[in-house]
């Protein structure tokens, strides 16, 4: 089969003029978008054709311009992940939840409530279920007067407590908030 040319013939004369008259507008338009749309599709219909290199740079352009919106789009994307992981990992690390929890959190807070933000899920999943989803450290009975989380253990108790201080921390403030609850209904 041979490839047969496109060509205006059998077209009126007047029919021919206005074909020629509107690509001619089209090509020369002063706005940039008619001209790359109608070269798009003028070299999809006839790949021998000619672009003008301002058509062709335009293009060029707009090309690199997608190709960046996409790279941020990526990036954002990556630094939200980063982000929930740390949320996420804090969330365990702190000994409040376990992973198990977590995934009840993410299960049946955050995925049908379109909430990203693990902090602001855990305050609802702990306001939702408050008997089931946080295993409180153990809780030690303390006097009115503080004492150091050191005393009276040996060095390796005081080697592991210095290796998560965090946890250390939390144990700490979990045992000072007990009592001051205590003494609250007491009184």
């Amino acid at each position: 089969m041979a490839h047969e040319q496109v060509s205006i013939e059998g077209l009126t004369p007047a029919a021919a003029a206005a074909v020629v008259k509107l690509a001619r507008n089209l090509g020369n338009s002063a706005d940039i978008n008619e001209r790359v749309q109608f070269y798009q599709l003028a070299k999809k219909a006839d790949p021998s054709v000619v672009v003008p290199v301002e058509v062709q740079l335009e293009q060029y352009k707009r090309e690199q311009a997608a190709a960046e919106q996409t790279r941020e789009t990526e990036r954002r994307a990556a630094e939200v992940s980063a982000r929930l992981n740390a949320q996420k990992q804090s969330l365990i690390d702190s000994g409040r939840y376990d992973e198990a929890t977590v995934k009840r959190m993410e299960d049946e807070i955050m995925t049908p409530k379109g909430i990203s933000d693990y902090e602001v899920a855990a305050t609802l999943f702990a306001a939702s279920a408050p008997d089931q989803n946080i295993t409180p450290p153990e809780h030690r009975v303390v006097g009115r007067t503080w004492t150091m989380p050191w005393e009276g253990k040996s060095k390796e108790e005081v080697g592991a407590l210095m290796a998560n201080s965090r946890k250390a921390a939390v144990e700490k403030a979990n045992d000072v908030l007990t009592e001051i609850k205590r003494s609250k209904k007491r009184a």
